[in-house]
């Protein structure tokens, strides 16, 4: 994979990331166990325990880029749906 098409790939998954919707929930969801505030986050551990999906999403797509073998597009699609699921 050249360096334009990485550029581009990543770009891609940061508007995708930041323009897309979030799924409508049911307010009575919100009414977490944790309820505890830490850098002005509400039910912050909630939030939080979401970031590993992201980081690790996005160590896999560069460790991908780096590393291209035959399951390239395997992996790909694994890496984006795992950073994709610490959104919602």
């Amino acid at each position: 994979m050249t360096n334009k098409n990485t550029i581009i790939l990543i770009g891609i998954n940061i508007l995708l990331f930041w323009l897309t919707p979030t799924l409508p929930q049911d307010e009575a969801s919100h009414n977490f166990t944790d309820i505890r505030h830490l850098l002005l986050c509400n039910n912050s551990w909630d939030v939080f325990s979401n970031l590993p999906f992201i980081i690790f999403g996005f160590m896999g797509i560069f460790y991908t880029m780096k590393h291209a073998t035959d399951k390239a597009e395997k992996l790909y699609t694994f890496f984006i749906k795992l950073r994709v699921s610490g959104k919602v």
